[in-house]
């Protein structure tokens, strides 16, 4: 009976947990998202730009305020350090609008720097990383000397501290105007499709698990039923927590802090939960070790397991 009820209370927490997501929050309200791009094969010198789209046509308005801040980024003393924009913005873009209705998100949508050359890869392929919450689907689009314009097909952003590669192999600057050109590759496929997020995910269990039963070991815990309670509710845990925060990335759109706070609001459910869970389940011990237990358990295994993890995940695509 007790169990009965501990297991439904759990899950009834779990449910409301994973409705967190659904509240979301704004775009401004934390730390913005980041997009790490590398250009590989390029063989001559570009500006770099982002495109977004934009229903209606450039107004006169729109035009002369883009003038203005072109001119405002343009000048001498604007920049400091190594940032991208410290070459002069084409005045072209003032006016530029592709046949989808892309436009310059520098000049009509965003008033902050966007770019910073952050170096060069082992086939000396250049990388950016590019600030200030960029946009969710976009365009890039390379500028030649000669207002020479490549721009790339449309690039879905799939998620927070995003991964892009833009091949350029083969590709010159013959033309004048160039479409859909290069291959874009990345992080864009909705993490349920991802082989890398089970990984990540059955990597994370088995180290929890084998962290929080050592731990058990270690409070003097002995019995079958004590191993298969902290088994079970683990496991339980850990689902909520990944399915939770991947959701909360899509429902809350896309904002890097939303998805923080989430993992935050998870760890303190897994505490809180798994500490009364195993005061009221476990037997073997005085009821303040087994709360004890939940929260040490909880504590090395949160420290231990995420690190491993990221440093896992990020060597597995990287």
């Amino acid at each position: 009976m007790i169990l009965k009820r501990v297991v439904t209370i759990f899950l009834l927490y779990a449910f409301i947990f994973l409705l967190i997501p659904s509240i979301g929050a704004e775009a401004n309200s934390g730390p913005p998202s980041n997009l790490r791009l590398t250009i590989e094969n390029v063989d001559f010198d570009y500006y770099l730009e982002v495109l977004v789209y934009q229903e209606n046509p450039l107004s006169a308005e729109q035009i002369e305020e883009a003038e203005n801040i072109r001119n405002s980024y343009n000048e001498d003393d604007y920049w400091s350090g190594d940032y991208r924009y410290s070459n002069d913005i084409p005045e072209m873009l003032t006016t530029f609008r592709d046949k989808d209705g892309y436009v310059s998100y520098t000049l009509f949508f965003s008033h902050w720097d966007l770019f910073v050359e952050s170096g060069k890869d082992n086939q000396n392929n250049i990388q950016y990383t590019i600030w200030v919450d960029p946009p969710r689907q976009f365009k890039l689009m390379l500028i030649g000397e000669n207002n020479q314009i490549i721009i790339s097909e449309v690039i879905q952003m799939g998620e927070y501290d995003y991964r892009v590669t833009w091949d350029l192999e083969g590709v010159s600057l013959d033309n004048t105007i160039q479409y859909n050109i290069g291959t874009v590759t990345g992080l864009t496929k909705h993490p349920f499709l991802r082989i890398s997020t089970y990984i990540d995910f059955f990597f994370r269990m088995f180290v929890t698990l084998a962290i929080e039963l050592g731990i058990l070991y270690l409070f003097g815990f002995r019995k079958n039923q004590s191993y298969l309670i902290a088994f079970v509710v683990n496991v339980i845990s850990q689902s909520v927590l990944t399915v939770g925060t991947l959701f909360s990335f899509y429902l809350s759109r896309n904002n890097m802090f939303s998805v923080i706070l989430y993992y935050i609001a998870g760890e303190v459910f897994i505490f809180s939960s798994e500490m009364i869970i195993y005061g009221v389940l476990l037997k073997e011990k005085p009821v303040y070790i087994r709360v004890i237990y939940g929260f040490v358990a909880n504590l090395v295994s949160m420290i231990i397991g995420l690190i491993a993890t990221l440093l896992i995940f990020d060597n597995f695509i990287g």
